[in-house]
C-alpha cells in the first residue's frame, strides 16, 4: 500500500537526487540571504532550477513511470544534466549575490604558513611562451576530459556500477565545490597580486587566447577554493585507476594521471590558485572516490531489495561491448581482484 503523496514517491529517490536537492536549496537560501548585488534574482532564478529538479524527480520516479524506464531515464538524465549545468553557470552571478566578501588574502596567509612560498610569485621567473602554451593546453583539456566520461557513460552505461558510481562521485565532486566557494570566495593570485609580476600579462598564444576565452564566457569568477580544475581531472584519473580491469579504464588511467598532473600544474603556473586549493581538490577528489565506491553499491542492493527500480536504466545499447564498460582481459598493472 502507498504511503500519502508525498513520501512513498520520496522512498524512490537515489541518494544523489537528494544531495542535488540539498545542494539547489542551499543555493537558492545562500541567495535569498545574500547581501550583494540582484541577491533577490538569483534566489529566484535558483529558485526555478530548484522546482524543475524536484518535480522531474517526482515524475520520473513515479509508479506511473515503472512501465516506460527508457523515457524515464532519458528524462532524468537530460533535467540531471541540465540543472546542474544550469547552477554552474548562474554561479558567476550568484557569488558575487550571496556576498561581497574577498578571502584570497586569508587563502595566501595560509599558504605562507603552511608552504612558505607562493607558486603563482616563485614561479614568475620562469614564465616563457611555449611554458604558458604547454599549461594553457593542458588547462583547456579539463574540459574535455569531463565531457569524455560524461557523456559515453550517461548514454550507454546502464545497470552495471559504473555509470552510478561515475555519476555519484562527479555530484559530489562538483556540489560540494561549488557550496564551498561560498565560504571561501576569492578571485586567484592573479587578481591578488595583479601588478606584482616580471611577466604580466602571461606572453601566451592559440591555447592562452583558449582558456581565457573560455573564463570569460562561462568561469564561476569567485571560485578559488577548491581548485576544480584539480578535483575534477583528479576524480577521473582516480576513477579509471580504482576501475582499471575494466575497459577503457585499462588502458586510460595512465594517460589520465598525466593529464591531471599537467592541470594541477596548470592551476599554479597559470597563476588561477593557491597551493591550498590544490590540496582541497585533491582531497575532494579522494574522498569522492572512496564514497563512489561504496555508497552506490550498497544503495544498487537496498532497491533491489525492496523492488524500487535502478538509479539508472539503460537507454542504448552499447554499440562497442568490447571497448567500453567490459571486464579487461588484461591491464597495465591490473589488480589481482575484481573491483
Amino acid at each position: 500500500m502507498l504511503h500519502p503523496f508525498p513520501w512513498w514517491s520520496l522512498r524512490r529517490w537515489a541518494a544523489q537526487d537528494f544531495i542535488l536537492a540539498f545542494y539547489f536549496g542551499v543555493l537558492v537560501l545562500s541567495a535569498a540571504l545574500g547581501s550583494g548585488i540582484n541577491a533577490r534574482a538569483e534566489a529566484v532564478a535558483m529558485g526555478a532550477i530548484l522546482a524543475v529538479f524536484v518535480a522531474t524527480l517526482f515524475f520520473v520516479r513515479s509508479p506511473c513511470m515503472s512501465g516506460f524506464p527508457r523515457v524515464a531515464g532519458a528524462i532524468y538524465r537530460l533535467v540531471l544534466f541540465g540543472a546542474f549545468l544550469g547552477s554552474y553557470l548562474r554561479l558567476r552571478t550568484l557569488l558575487p549575490a550571496v556576498t561581497d566578501r574577498v578571502a584570497d588574502a586569508q587563502v595566501y596567509a595560509v599558504d605562507l604558513a603552511l608552504f612558505g612560498f607562493e607558486p603563482a610569485l616563485s614561479w614568475d621567473r620562469f614564465v616563457t611562451h611555449e611554458r604558458v602554451e604547454w599549461f594553457a593546453f593542458f588547462y583547456y583539456l579539463h574540459f574535455f576530459v569531463l565531457a569524455a566520461h560524461v557523456f559515453p557513460l550517461m548514454l550507454f552505461g546502464g545497470r552495471g556500477p559504473i555509470l552510478a558510481r561515475f555519476v555519484f562521485g562527479i555530484l559530489v565532486v562538483f556540489s560540494l565545490g561549488h557550496l564551498l566557494y561560498l565560504v571561501v570566495p576569492g578571485y586567484g593570485p592573479f587578481w591578488f597580486f595583479r601588478g606584482q609580476f616580471l611577466h604580466e600579462p602571461l606572453p601566451g598564444g592559440y591555447f592562452w587566447n583558449l582558456v581565457q576565452t573560455a573564463v570569460a564566457a562561462g568561469g564561476a569568477g569567485k571560485d578559488i577554493f577548491p581548485s576544480l580544475h584539480t578535483a575534477g581531472p583528479s576524480f577521473v584519473a582516480m576513477f579509471a585507476f580504482v576501475h582499471r580491469k575494466h575497459r577503457p579504464f585499462c588502458w586510460t588511467w595512465i594517460p589520465l594521471a598525466i593529464i591531471a598532473a599537467n592541470i594541477i600544474g596548470a592551476t599554479l603556473f597559470l597563476r588561477w590558485h593557491y597551493v591550498i586549493d590544490i590540496i582541497a581538490g585533491l582531497t575532494l577528489a579522494a574522498a569522492s572516490v572512496v564514497a563512489s565506491a561504496h555508497l552506490p553499491s550498497r544503495e544498487a542492493a537496498w532497491r533491489a531489495s525492496v523492488g524500487l527500480a535502478p538509479v539508472f536504466e539503460p537507454l542504448f545499447r552499447n554499440p562497442f561491448p568490447k571497448l567500453f564498460g567490459a571486464p579487461a582481459t588484461r591491464a597495465i598493472f591490473s589488480p589481482r581482484s575484481g573491483t
